[in-house]
């Protein structure tokens, strides 16, 4: 899960899955690479395209792979099929070997705040994309009508019936 402060979308934390799968210098705190992370394309794409333009000038679109994207105009292009899709994909970009599909999570007013990602070795994240695509989407409409509801004070009760103590 990323969280979007001050103009850093931040790595707050991270869950093992079955299959152990370690993503390079990825950990808690991480906050570079906007553009080659699926988070950070999910959370951009929610934002007045000349904010994400001033955030990221032409310097910081280097390659960390062959498959990442090197120039502004590719980028926004990109950002307009994650709003549209709901996901943010990184295929590639950040790590070869490992693909990413990431979904965004809104305030009450509707200011994109976070996002949750599934990261996976692009062999099996391909026959699963699809799948990790509602997961991930359904994970983030959860987190923001949970923080809708916060917002207004109402009790939210988690999905297994139990309510905070």
């Amino acid at each position: 899960m990323c969280g979007w402060y001050h103009g850093a979308v931040t790595l707050q934390e991270w869950i093992a899955g079955s299959h152990l799968l370690s993503v390079g210098n990825l950990d808690v705190g991480y906050s570079g690479n906007f553009h080659t992370r699926a988070s950070c394309k999910a959370i951009f794409a929610h934002l007045p395209i000349e904010r994400v333009e001033a955030m990221l000038p032409p310097e910081s679109f280097t390659a960390t792979t062959p498959n990442s994207i090197t120039d502004f105009d590719a980028f926004a292009g990109e950002l307009t099929m994650v709003k549209k899709n709901g996901f943010a994909l990184d295929n590639e970009e950040f790590e070869l070997g490992v693909s990413c599909i990431a979904a965004p999570f809104f305030d009450a007013e509707r200011n994109p705040v976070g996002a949750f990602a599934v990261s996976a070795p692009t062999t099996r994240f391909a026959k699963q994309q699809h799948s990790l695509a509602i997961h991930v989407r359904d994970a983030a409409d959860r987190a923001t009508a949970y923080l809708r509801a916060e917002s207004f004070g109402a009790a939210v009760i988690p999905l297994d019936g139990h309510r905070p103590a």
